[in-house]
């Protein structure tokens, strides 16, 4: 089974657990992996570059998750999503460019 888990409010929102849930997920044979909306240019964080140290990452740049994986996700087709924001998988994001370079200059992250 191959298995996108968002980062952002899902992983991040308690590594260890999902951390955990990775582990198990491969020994059983399954193929985990991020996939974000972030963009792997500007948001590619402290704590994102710890959780590669886990799992494989694909940033699709805001782009559709879904649509991103069919065209650039080099045969990573999921066939279960663990993802807090659901519509994210289907439809573009909808930040305007102004709030996200805000959101850039005053994110926190652990």
């Amino acid at each position: 089974m191959k298995i996108a888990l968002d980062y952002d409010m899902t992983y991040s929102a308690d590594p260890e657990l999902f951390q955990a849930f990775g582990r198990a997920a491969k020994r059983r044979g399954h193929d985990v992996r991020i996939v974000t909306a972030r963009n792997n240019e500007f948001d590619r964080t402290a704590p994102l570059i710890e959780a590669e140290q886990h799992f494989p990452v694909i940033y699709c740049r805001g782009i559709a998750k879904k649509w991103f994986l069919d065209h650039f996700g080099d045969g990573f087709i999921p066939d279960v999503w663990i993802d807090d924001k659901p519509e994210s998988i289907m439809a573009n994001s909808t930040t305007s460019v102004e709030k996200l370079a805000d959101w850039r200059k005053t994110r926190e992250e652990a």
